[in-house]
């Protein structure tokens, strides 16, 4: 999404005028420029972009980053290893296990998650096709059950829970 609408800026597909910047990953970085080759672009080195930002900005961007709940960052989590999984051919990421490692890296040292990365409920483990991915952690039943509100399965159409808006239609 904030591709596109820089990209969209950029292109002057918009009354919006100035200048955006687009932080990149090392493994993002040749894959975006490529597709974007038609956009004035400029590379800049990340140290070079952070040398003439306020230090305090960097700082509270960093205090506000870590303050981030656990449950947000699982839920990124997720989501980057859903993204890049179905993404991988298009970026340099060759194997399921760079993968996981950059986006372990990603939760516990750019988001502050701690020492551990975040678990995956079994079940998302295998939609993923990560099981037995050095680097993956699958979360307990008995977690995943707890994090559900422990309730069991159900919950859905087709007789599967009954709780919710049309439960006795």
């Amino acid at each position: 999404q904030y591709t596109h609408r820089l990209g969209r800026t950029a292109r002057g597909d918009s009354e919006v005028v100035g200048n955006g910047h687009l932080i990149l990953a090392d493994f993002e970085s040749s894959a975006f420029l490529r597709e974007a080759k038609d956009l004035p672009l400029e590379n800049v080195p990340i140290a070079t972009l952070l040398a003439g930002t306020d230090k305090q900005a960097i700082a509270d961007v960093d205090d506000a980053t870590r303050a981030l709940p656990k449950n947000t960052v699982e839920s990124a989590y997720q989501a980057f290893l859903g993204y890049y999984l179905s993404n991988m051919r298009r970026v340099s990421l060759r194997t399921k296990e760079d993968l996981v490692y950059v986006a372990n890296q990603w939760a516990c040292e750019t988001l502050g998650y701690g020492t551990i990365p975040p678990a995956l409920p079994g079940k998302t483990v295998g939609k993923m096709q990560l099981k037995g991915v050095e680097g993956v952690r699958v979360e307990s039943a008995a977690v995943t059950a707890e994090r559900r509100g422990g309730r069991g399965g159900g919950g859905g159409a087709r007789g599967g829970g009954g709780e919710g808006r049309y439960a006795n239609r």
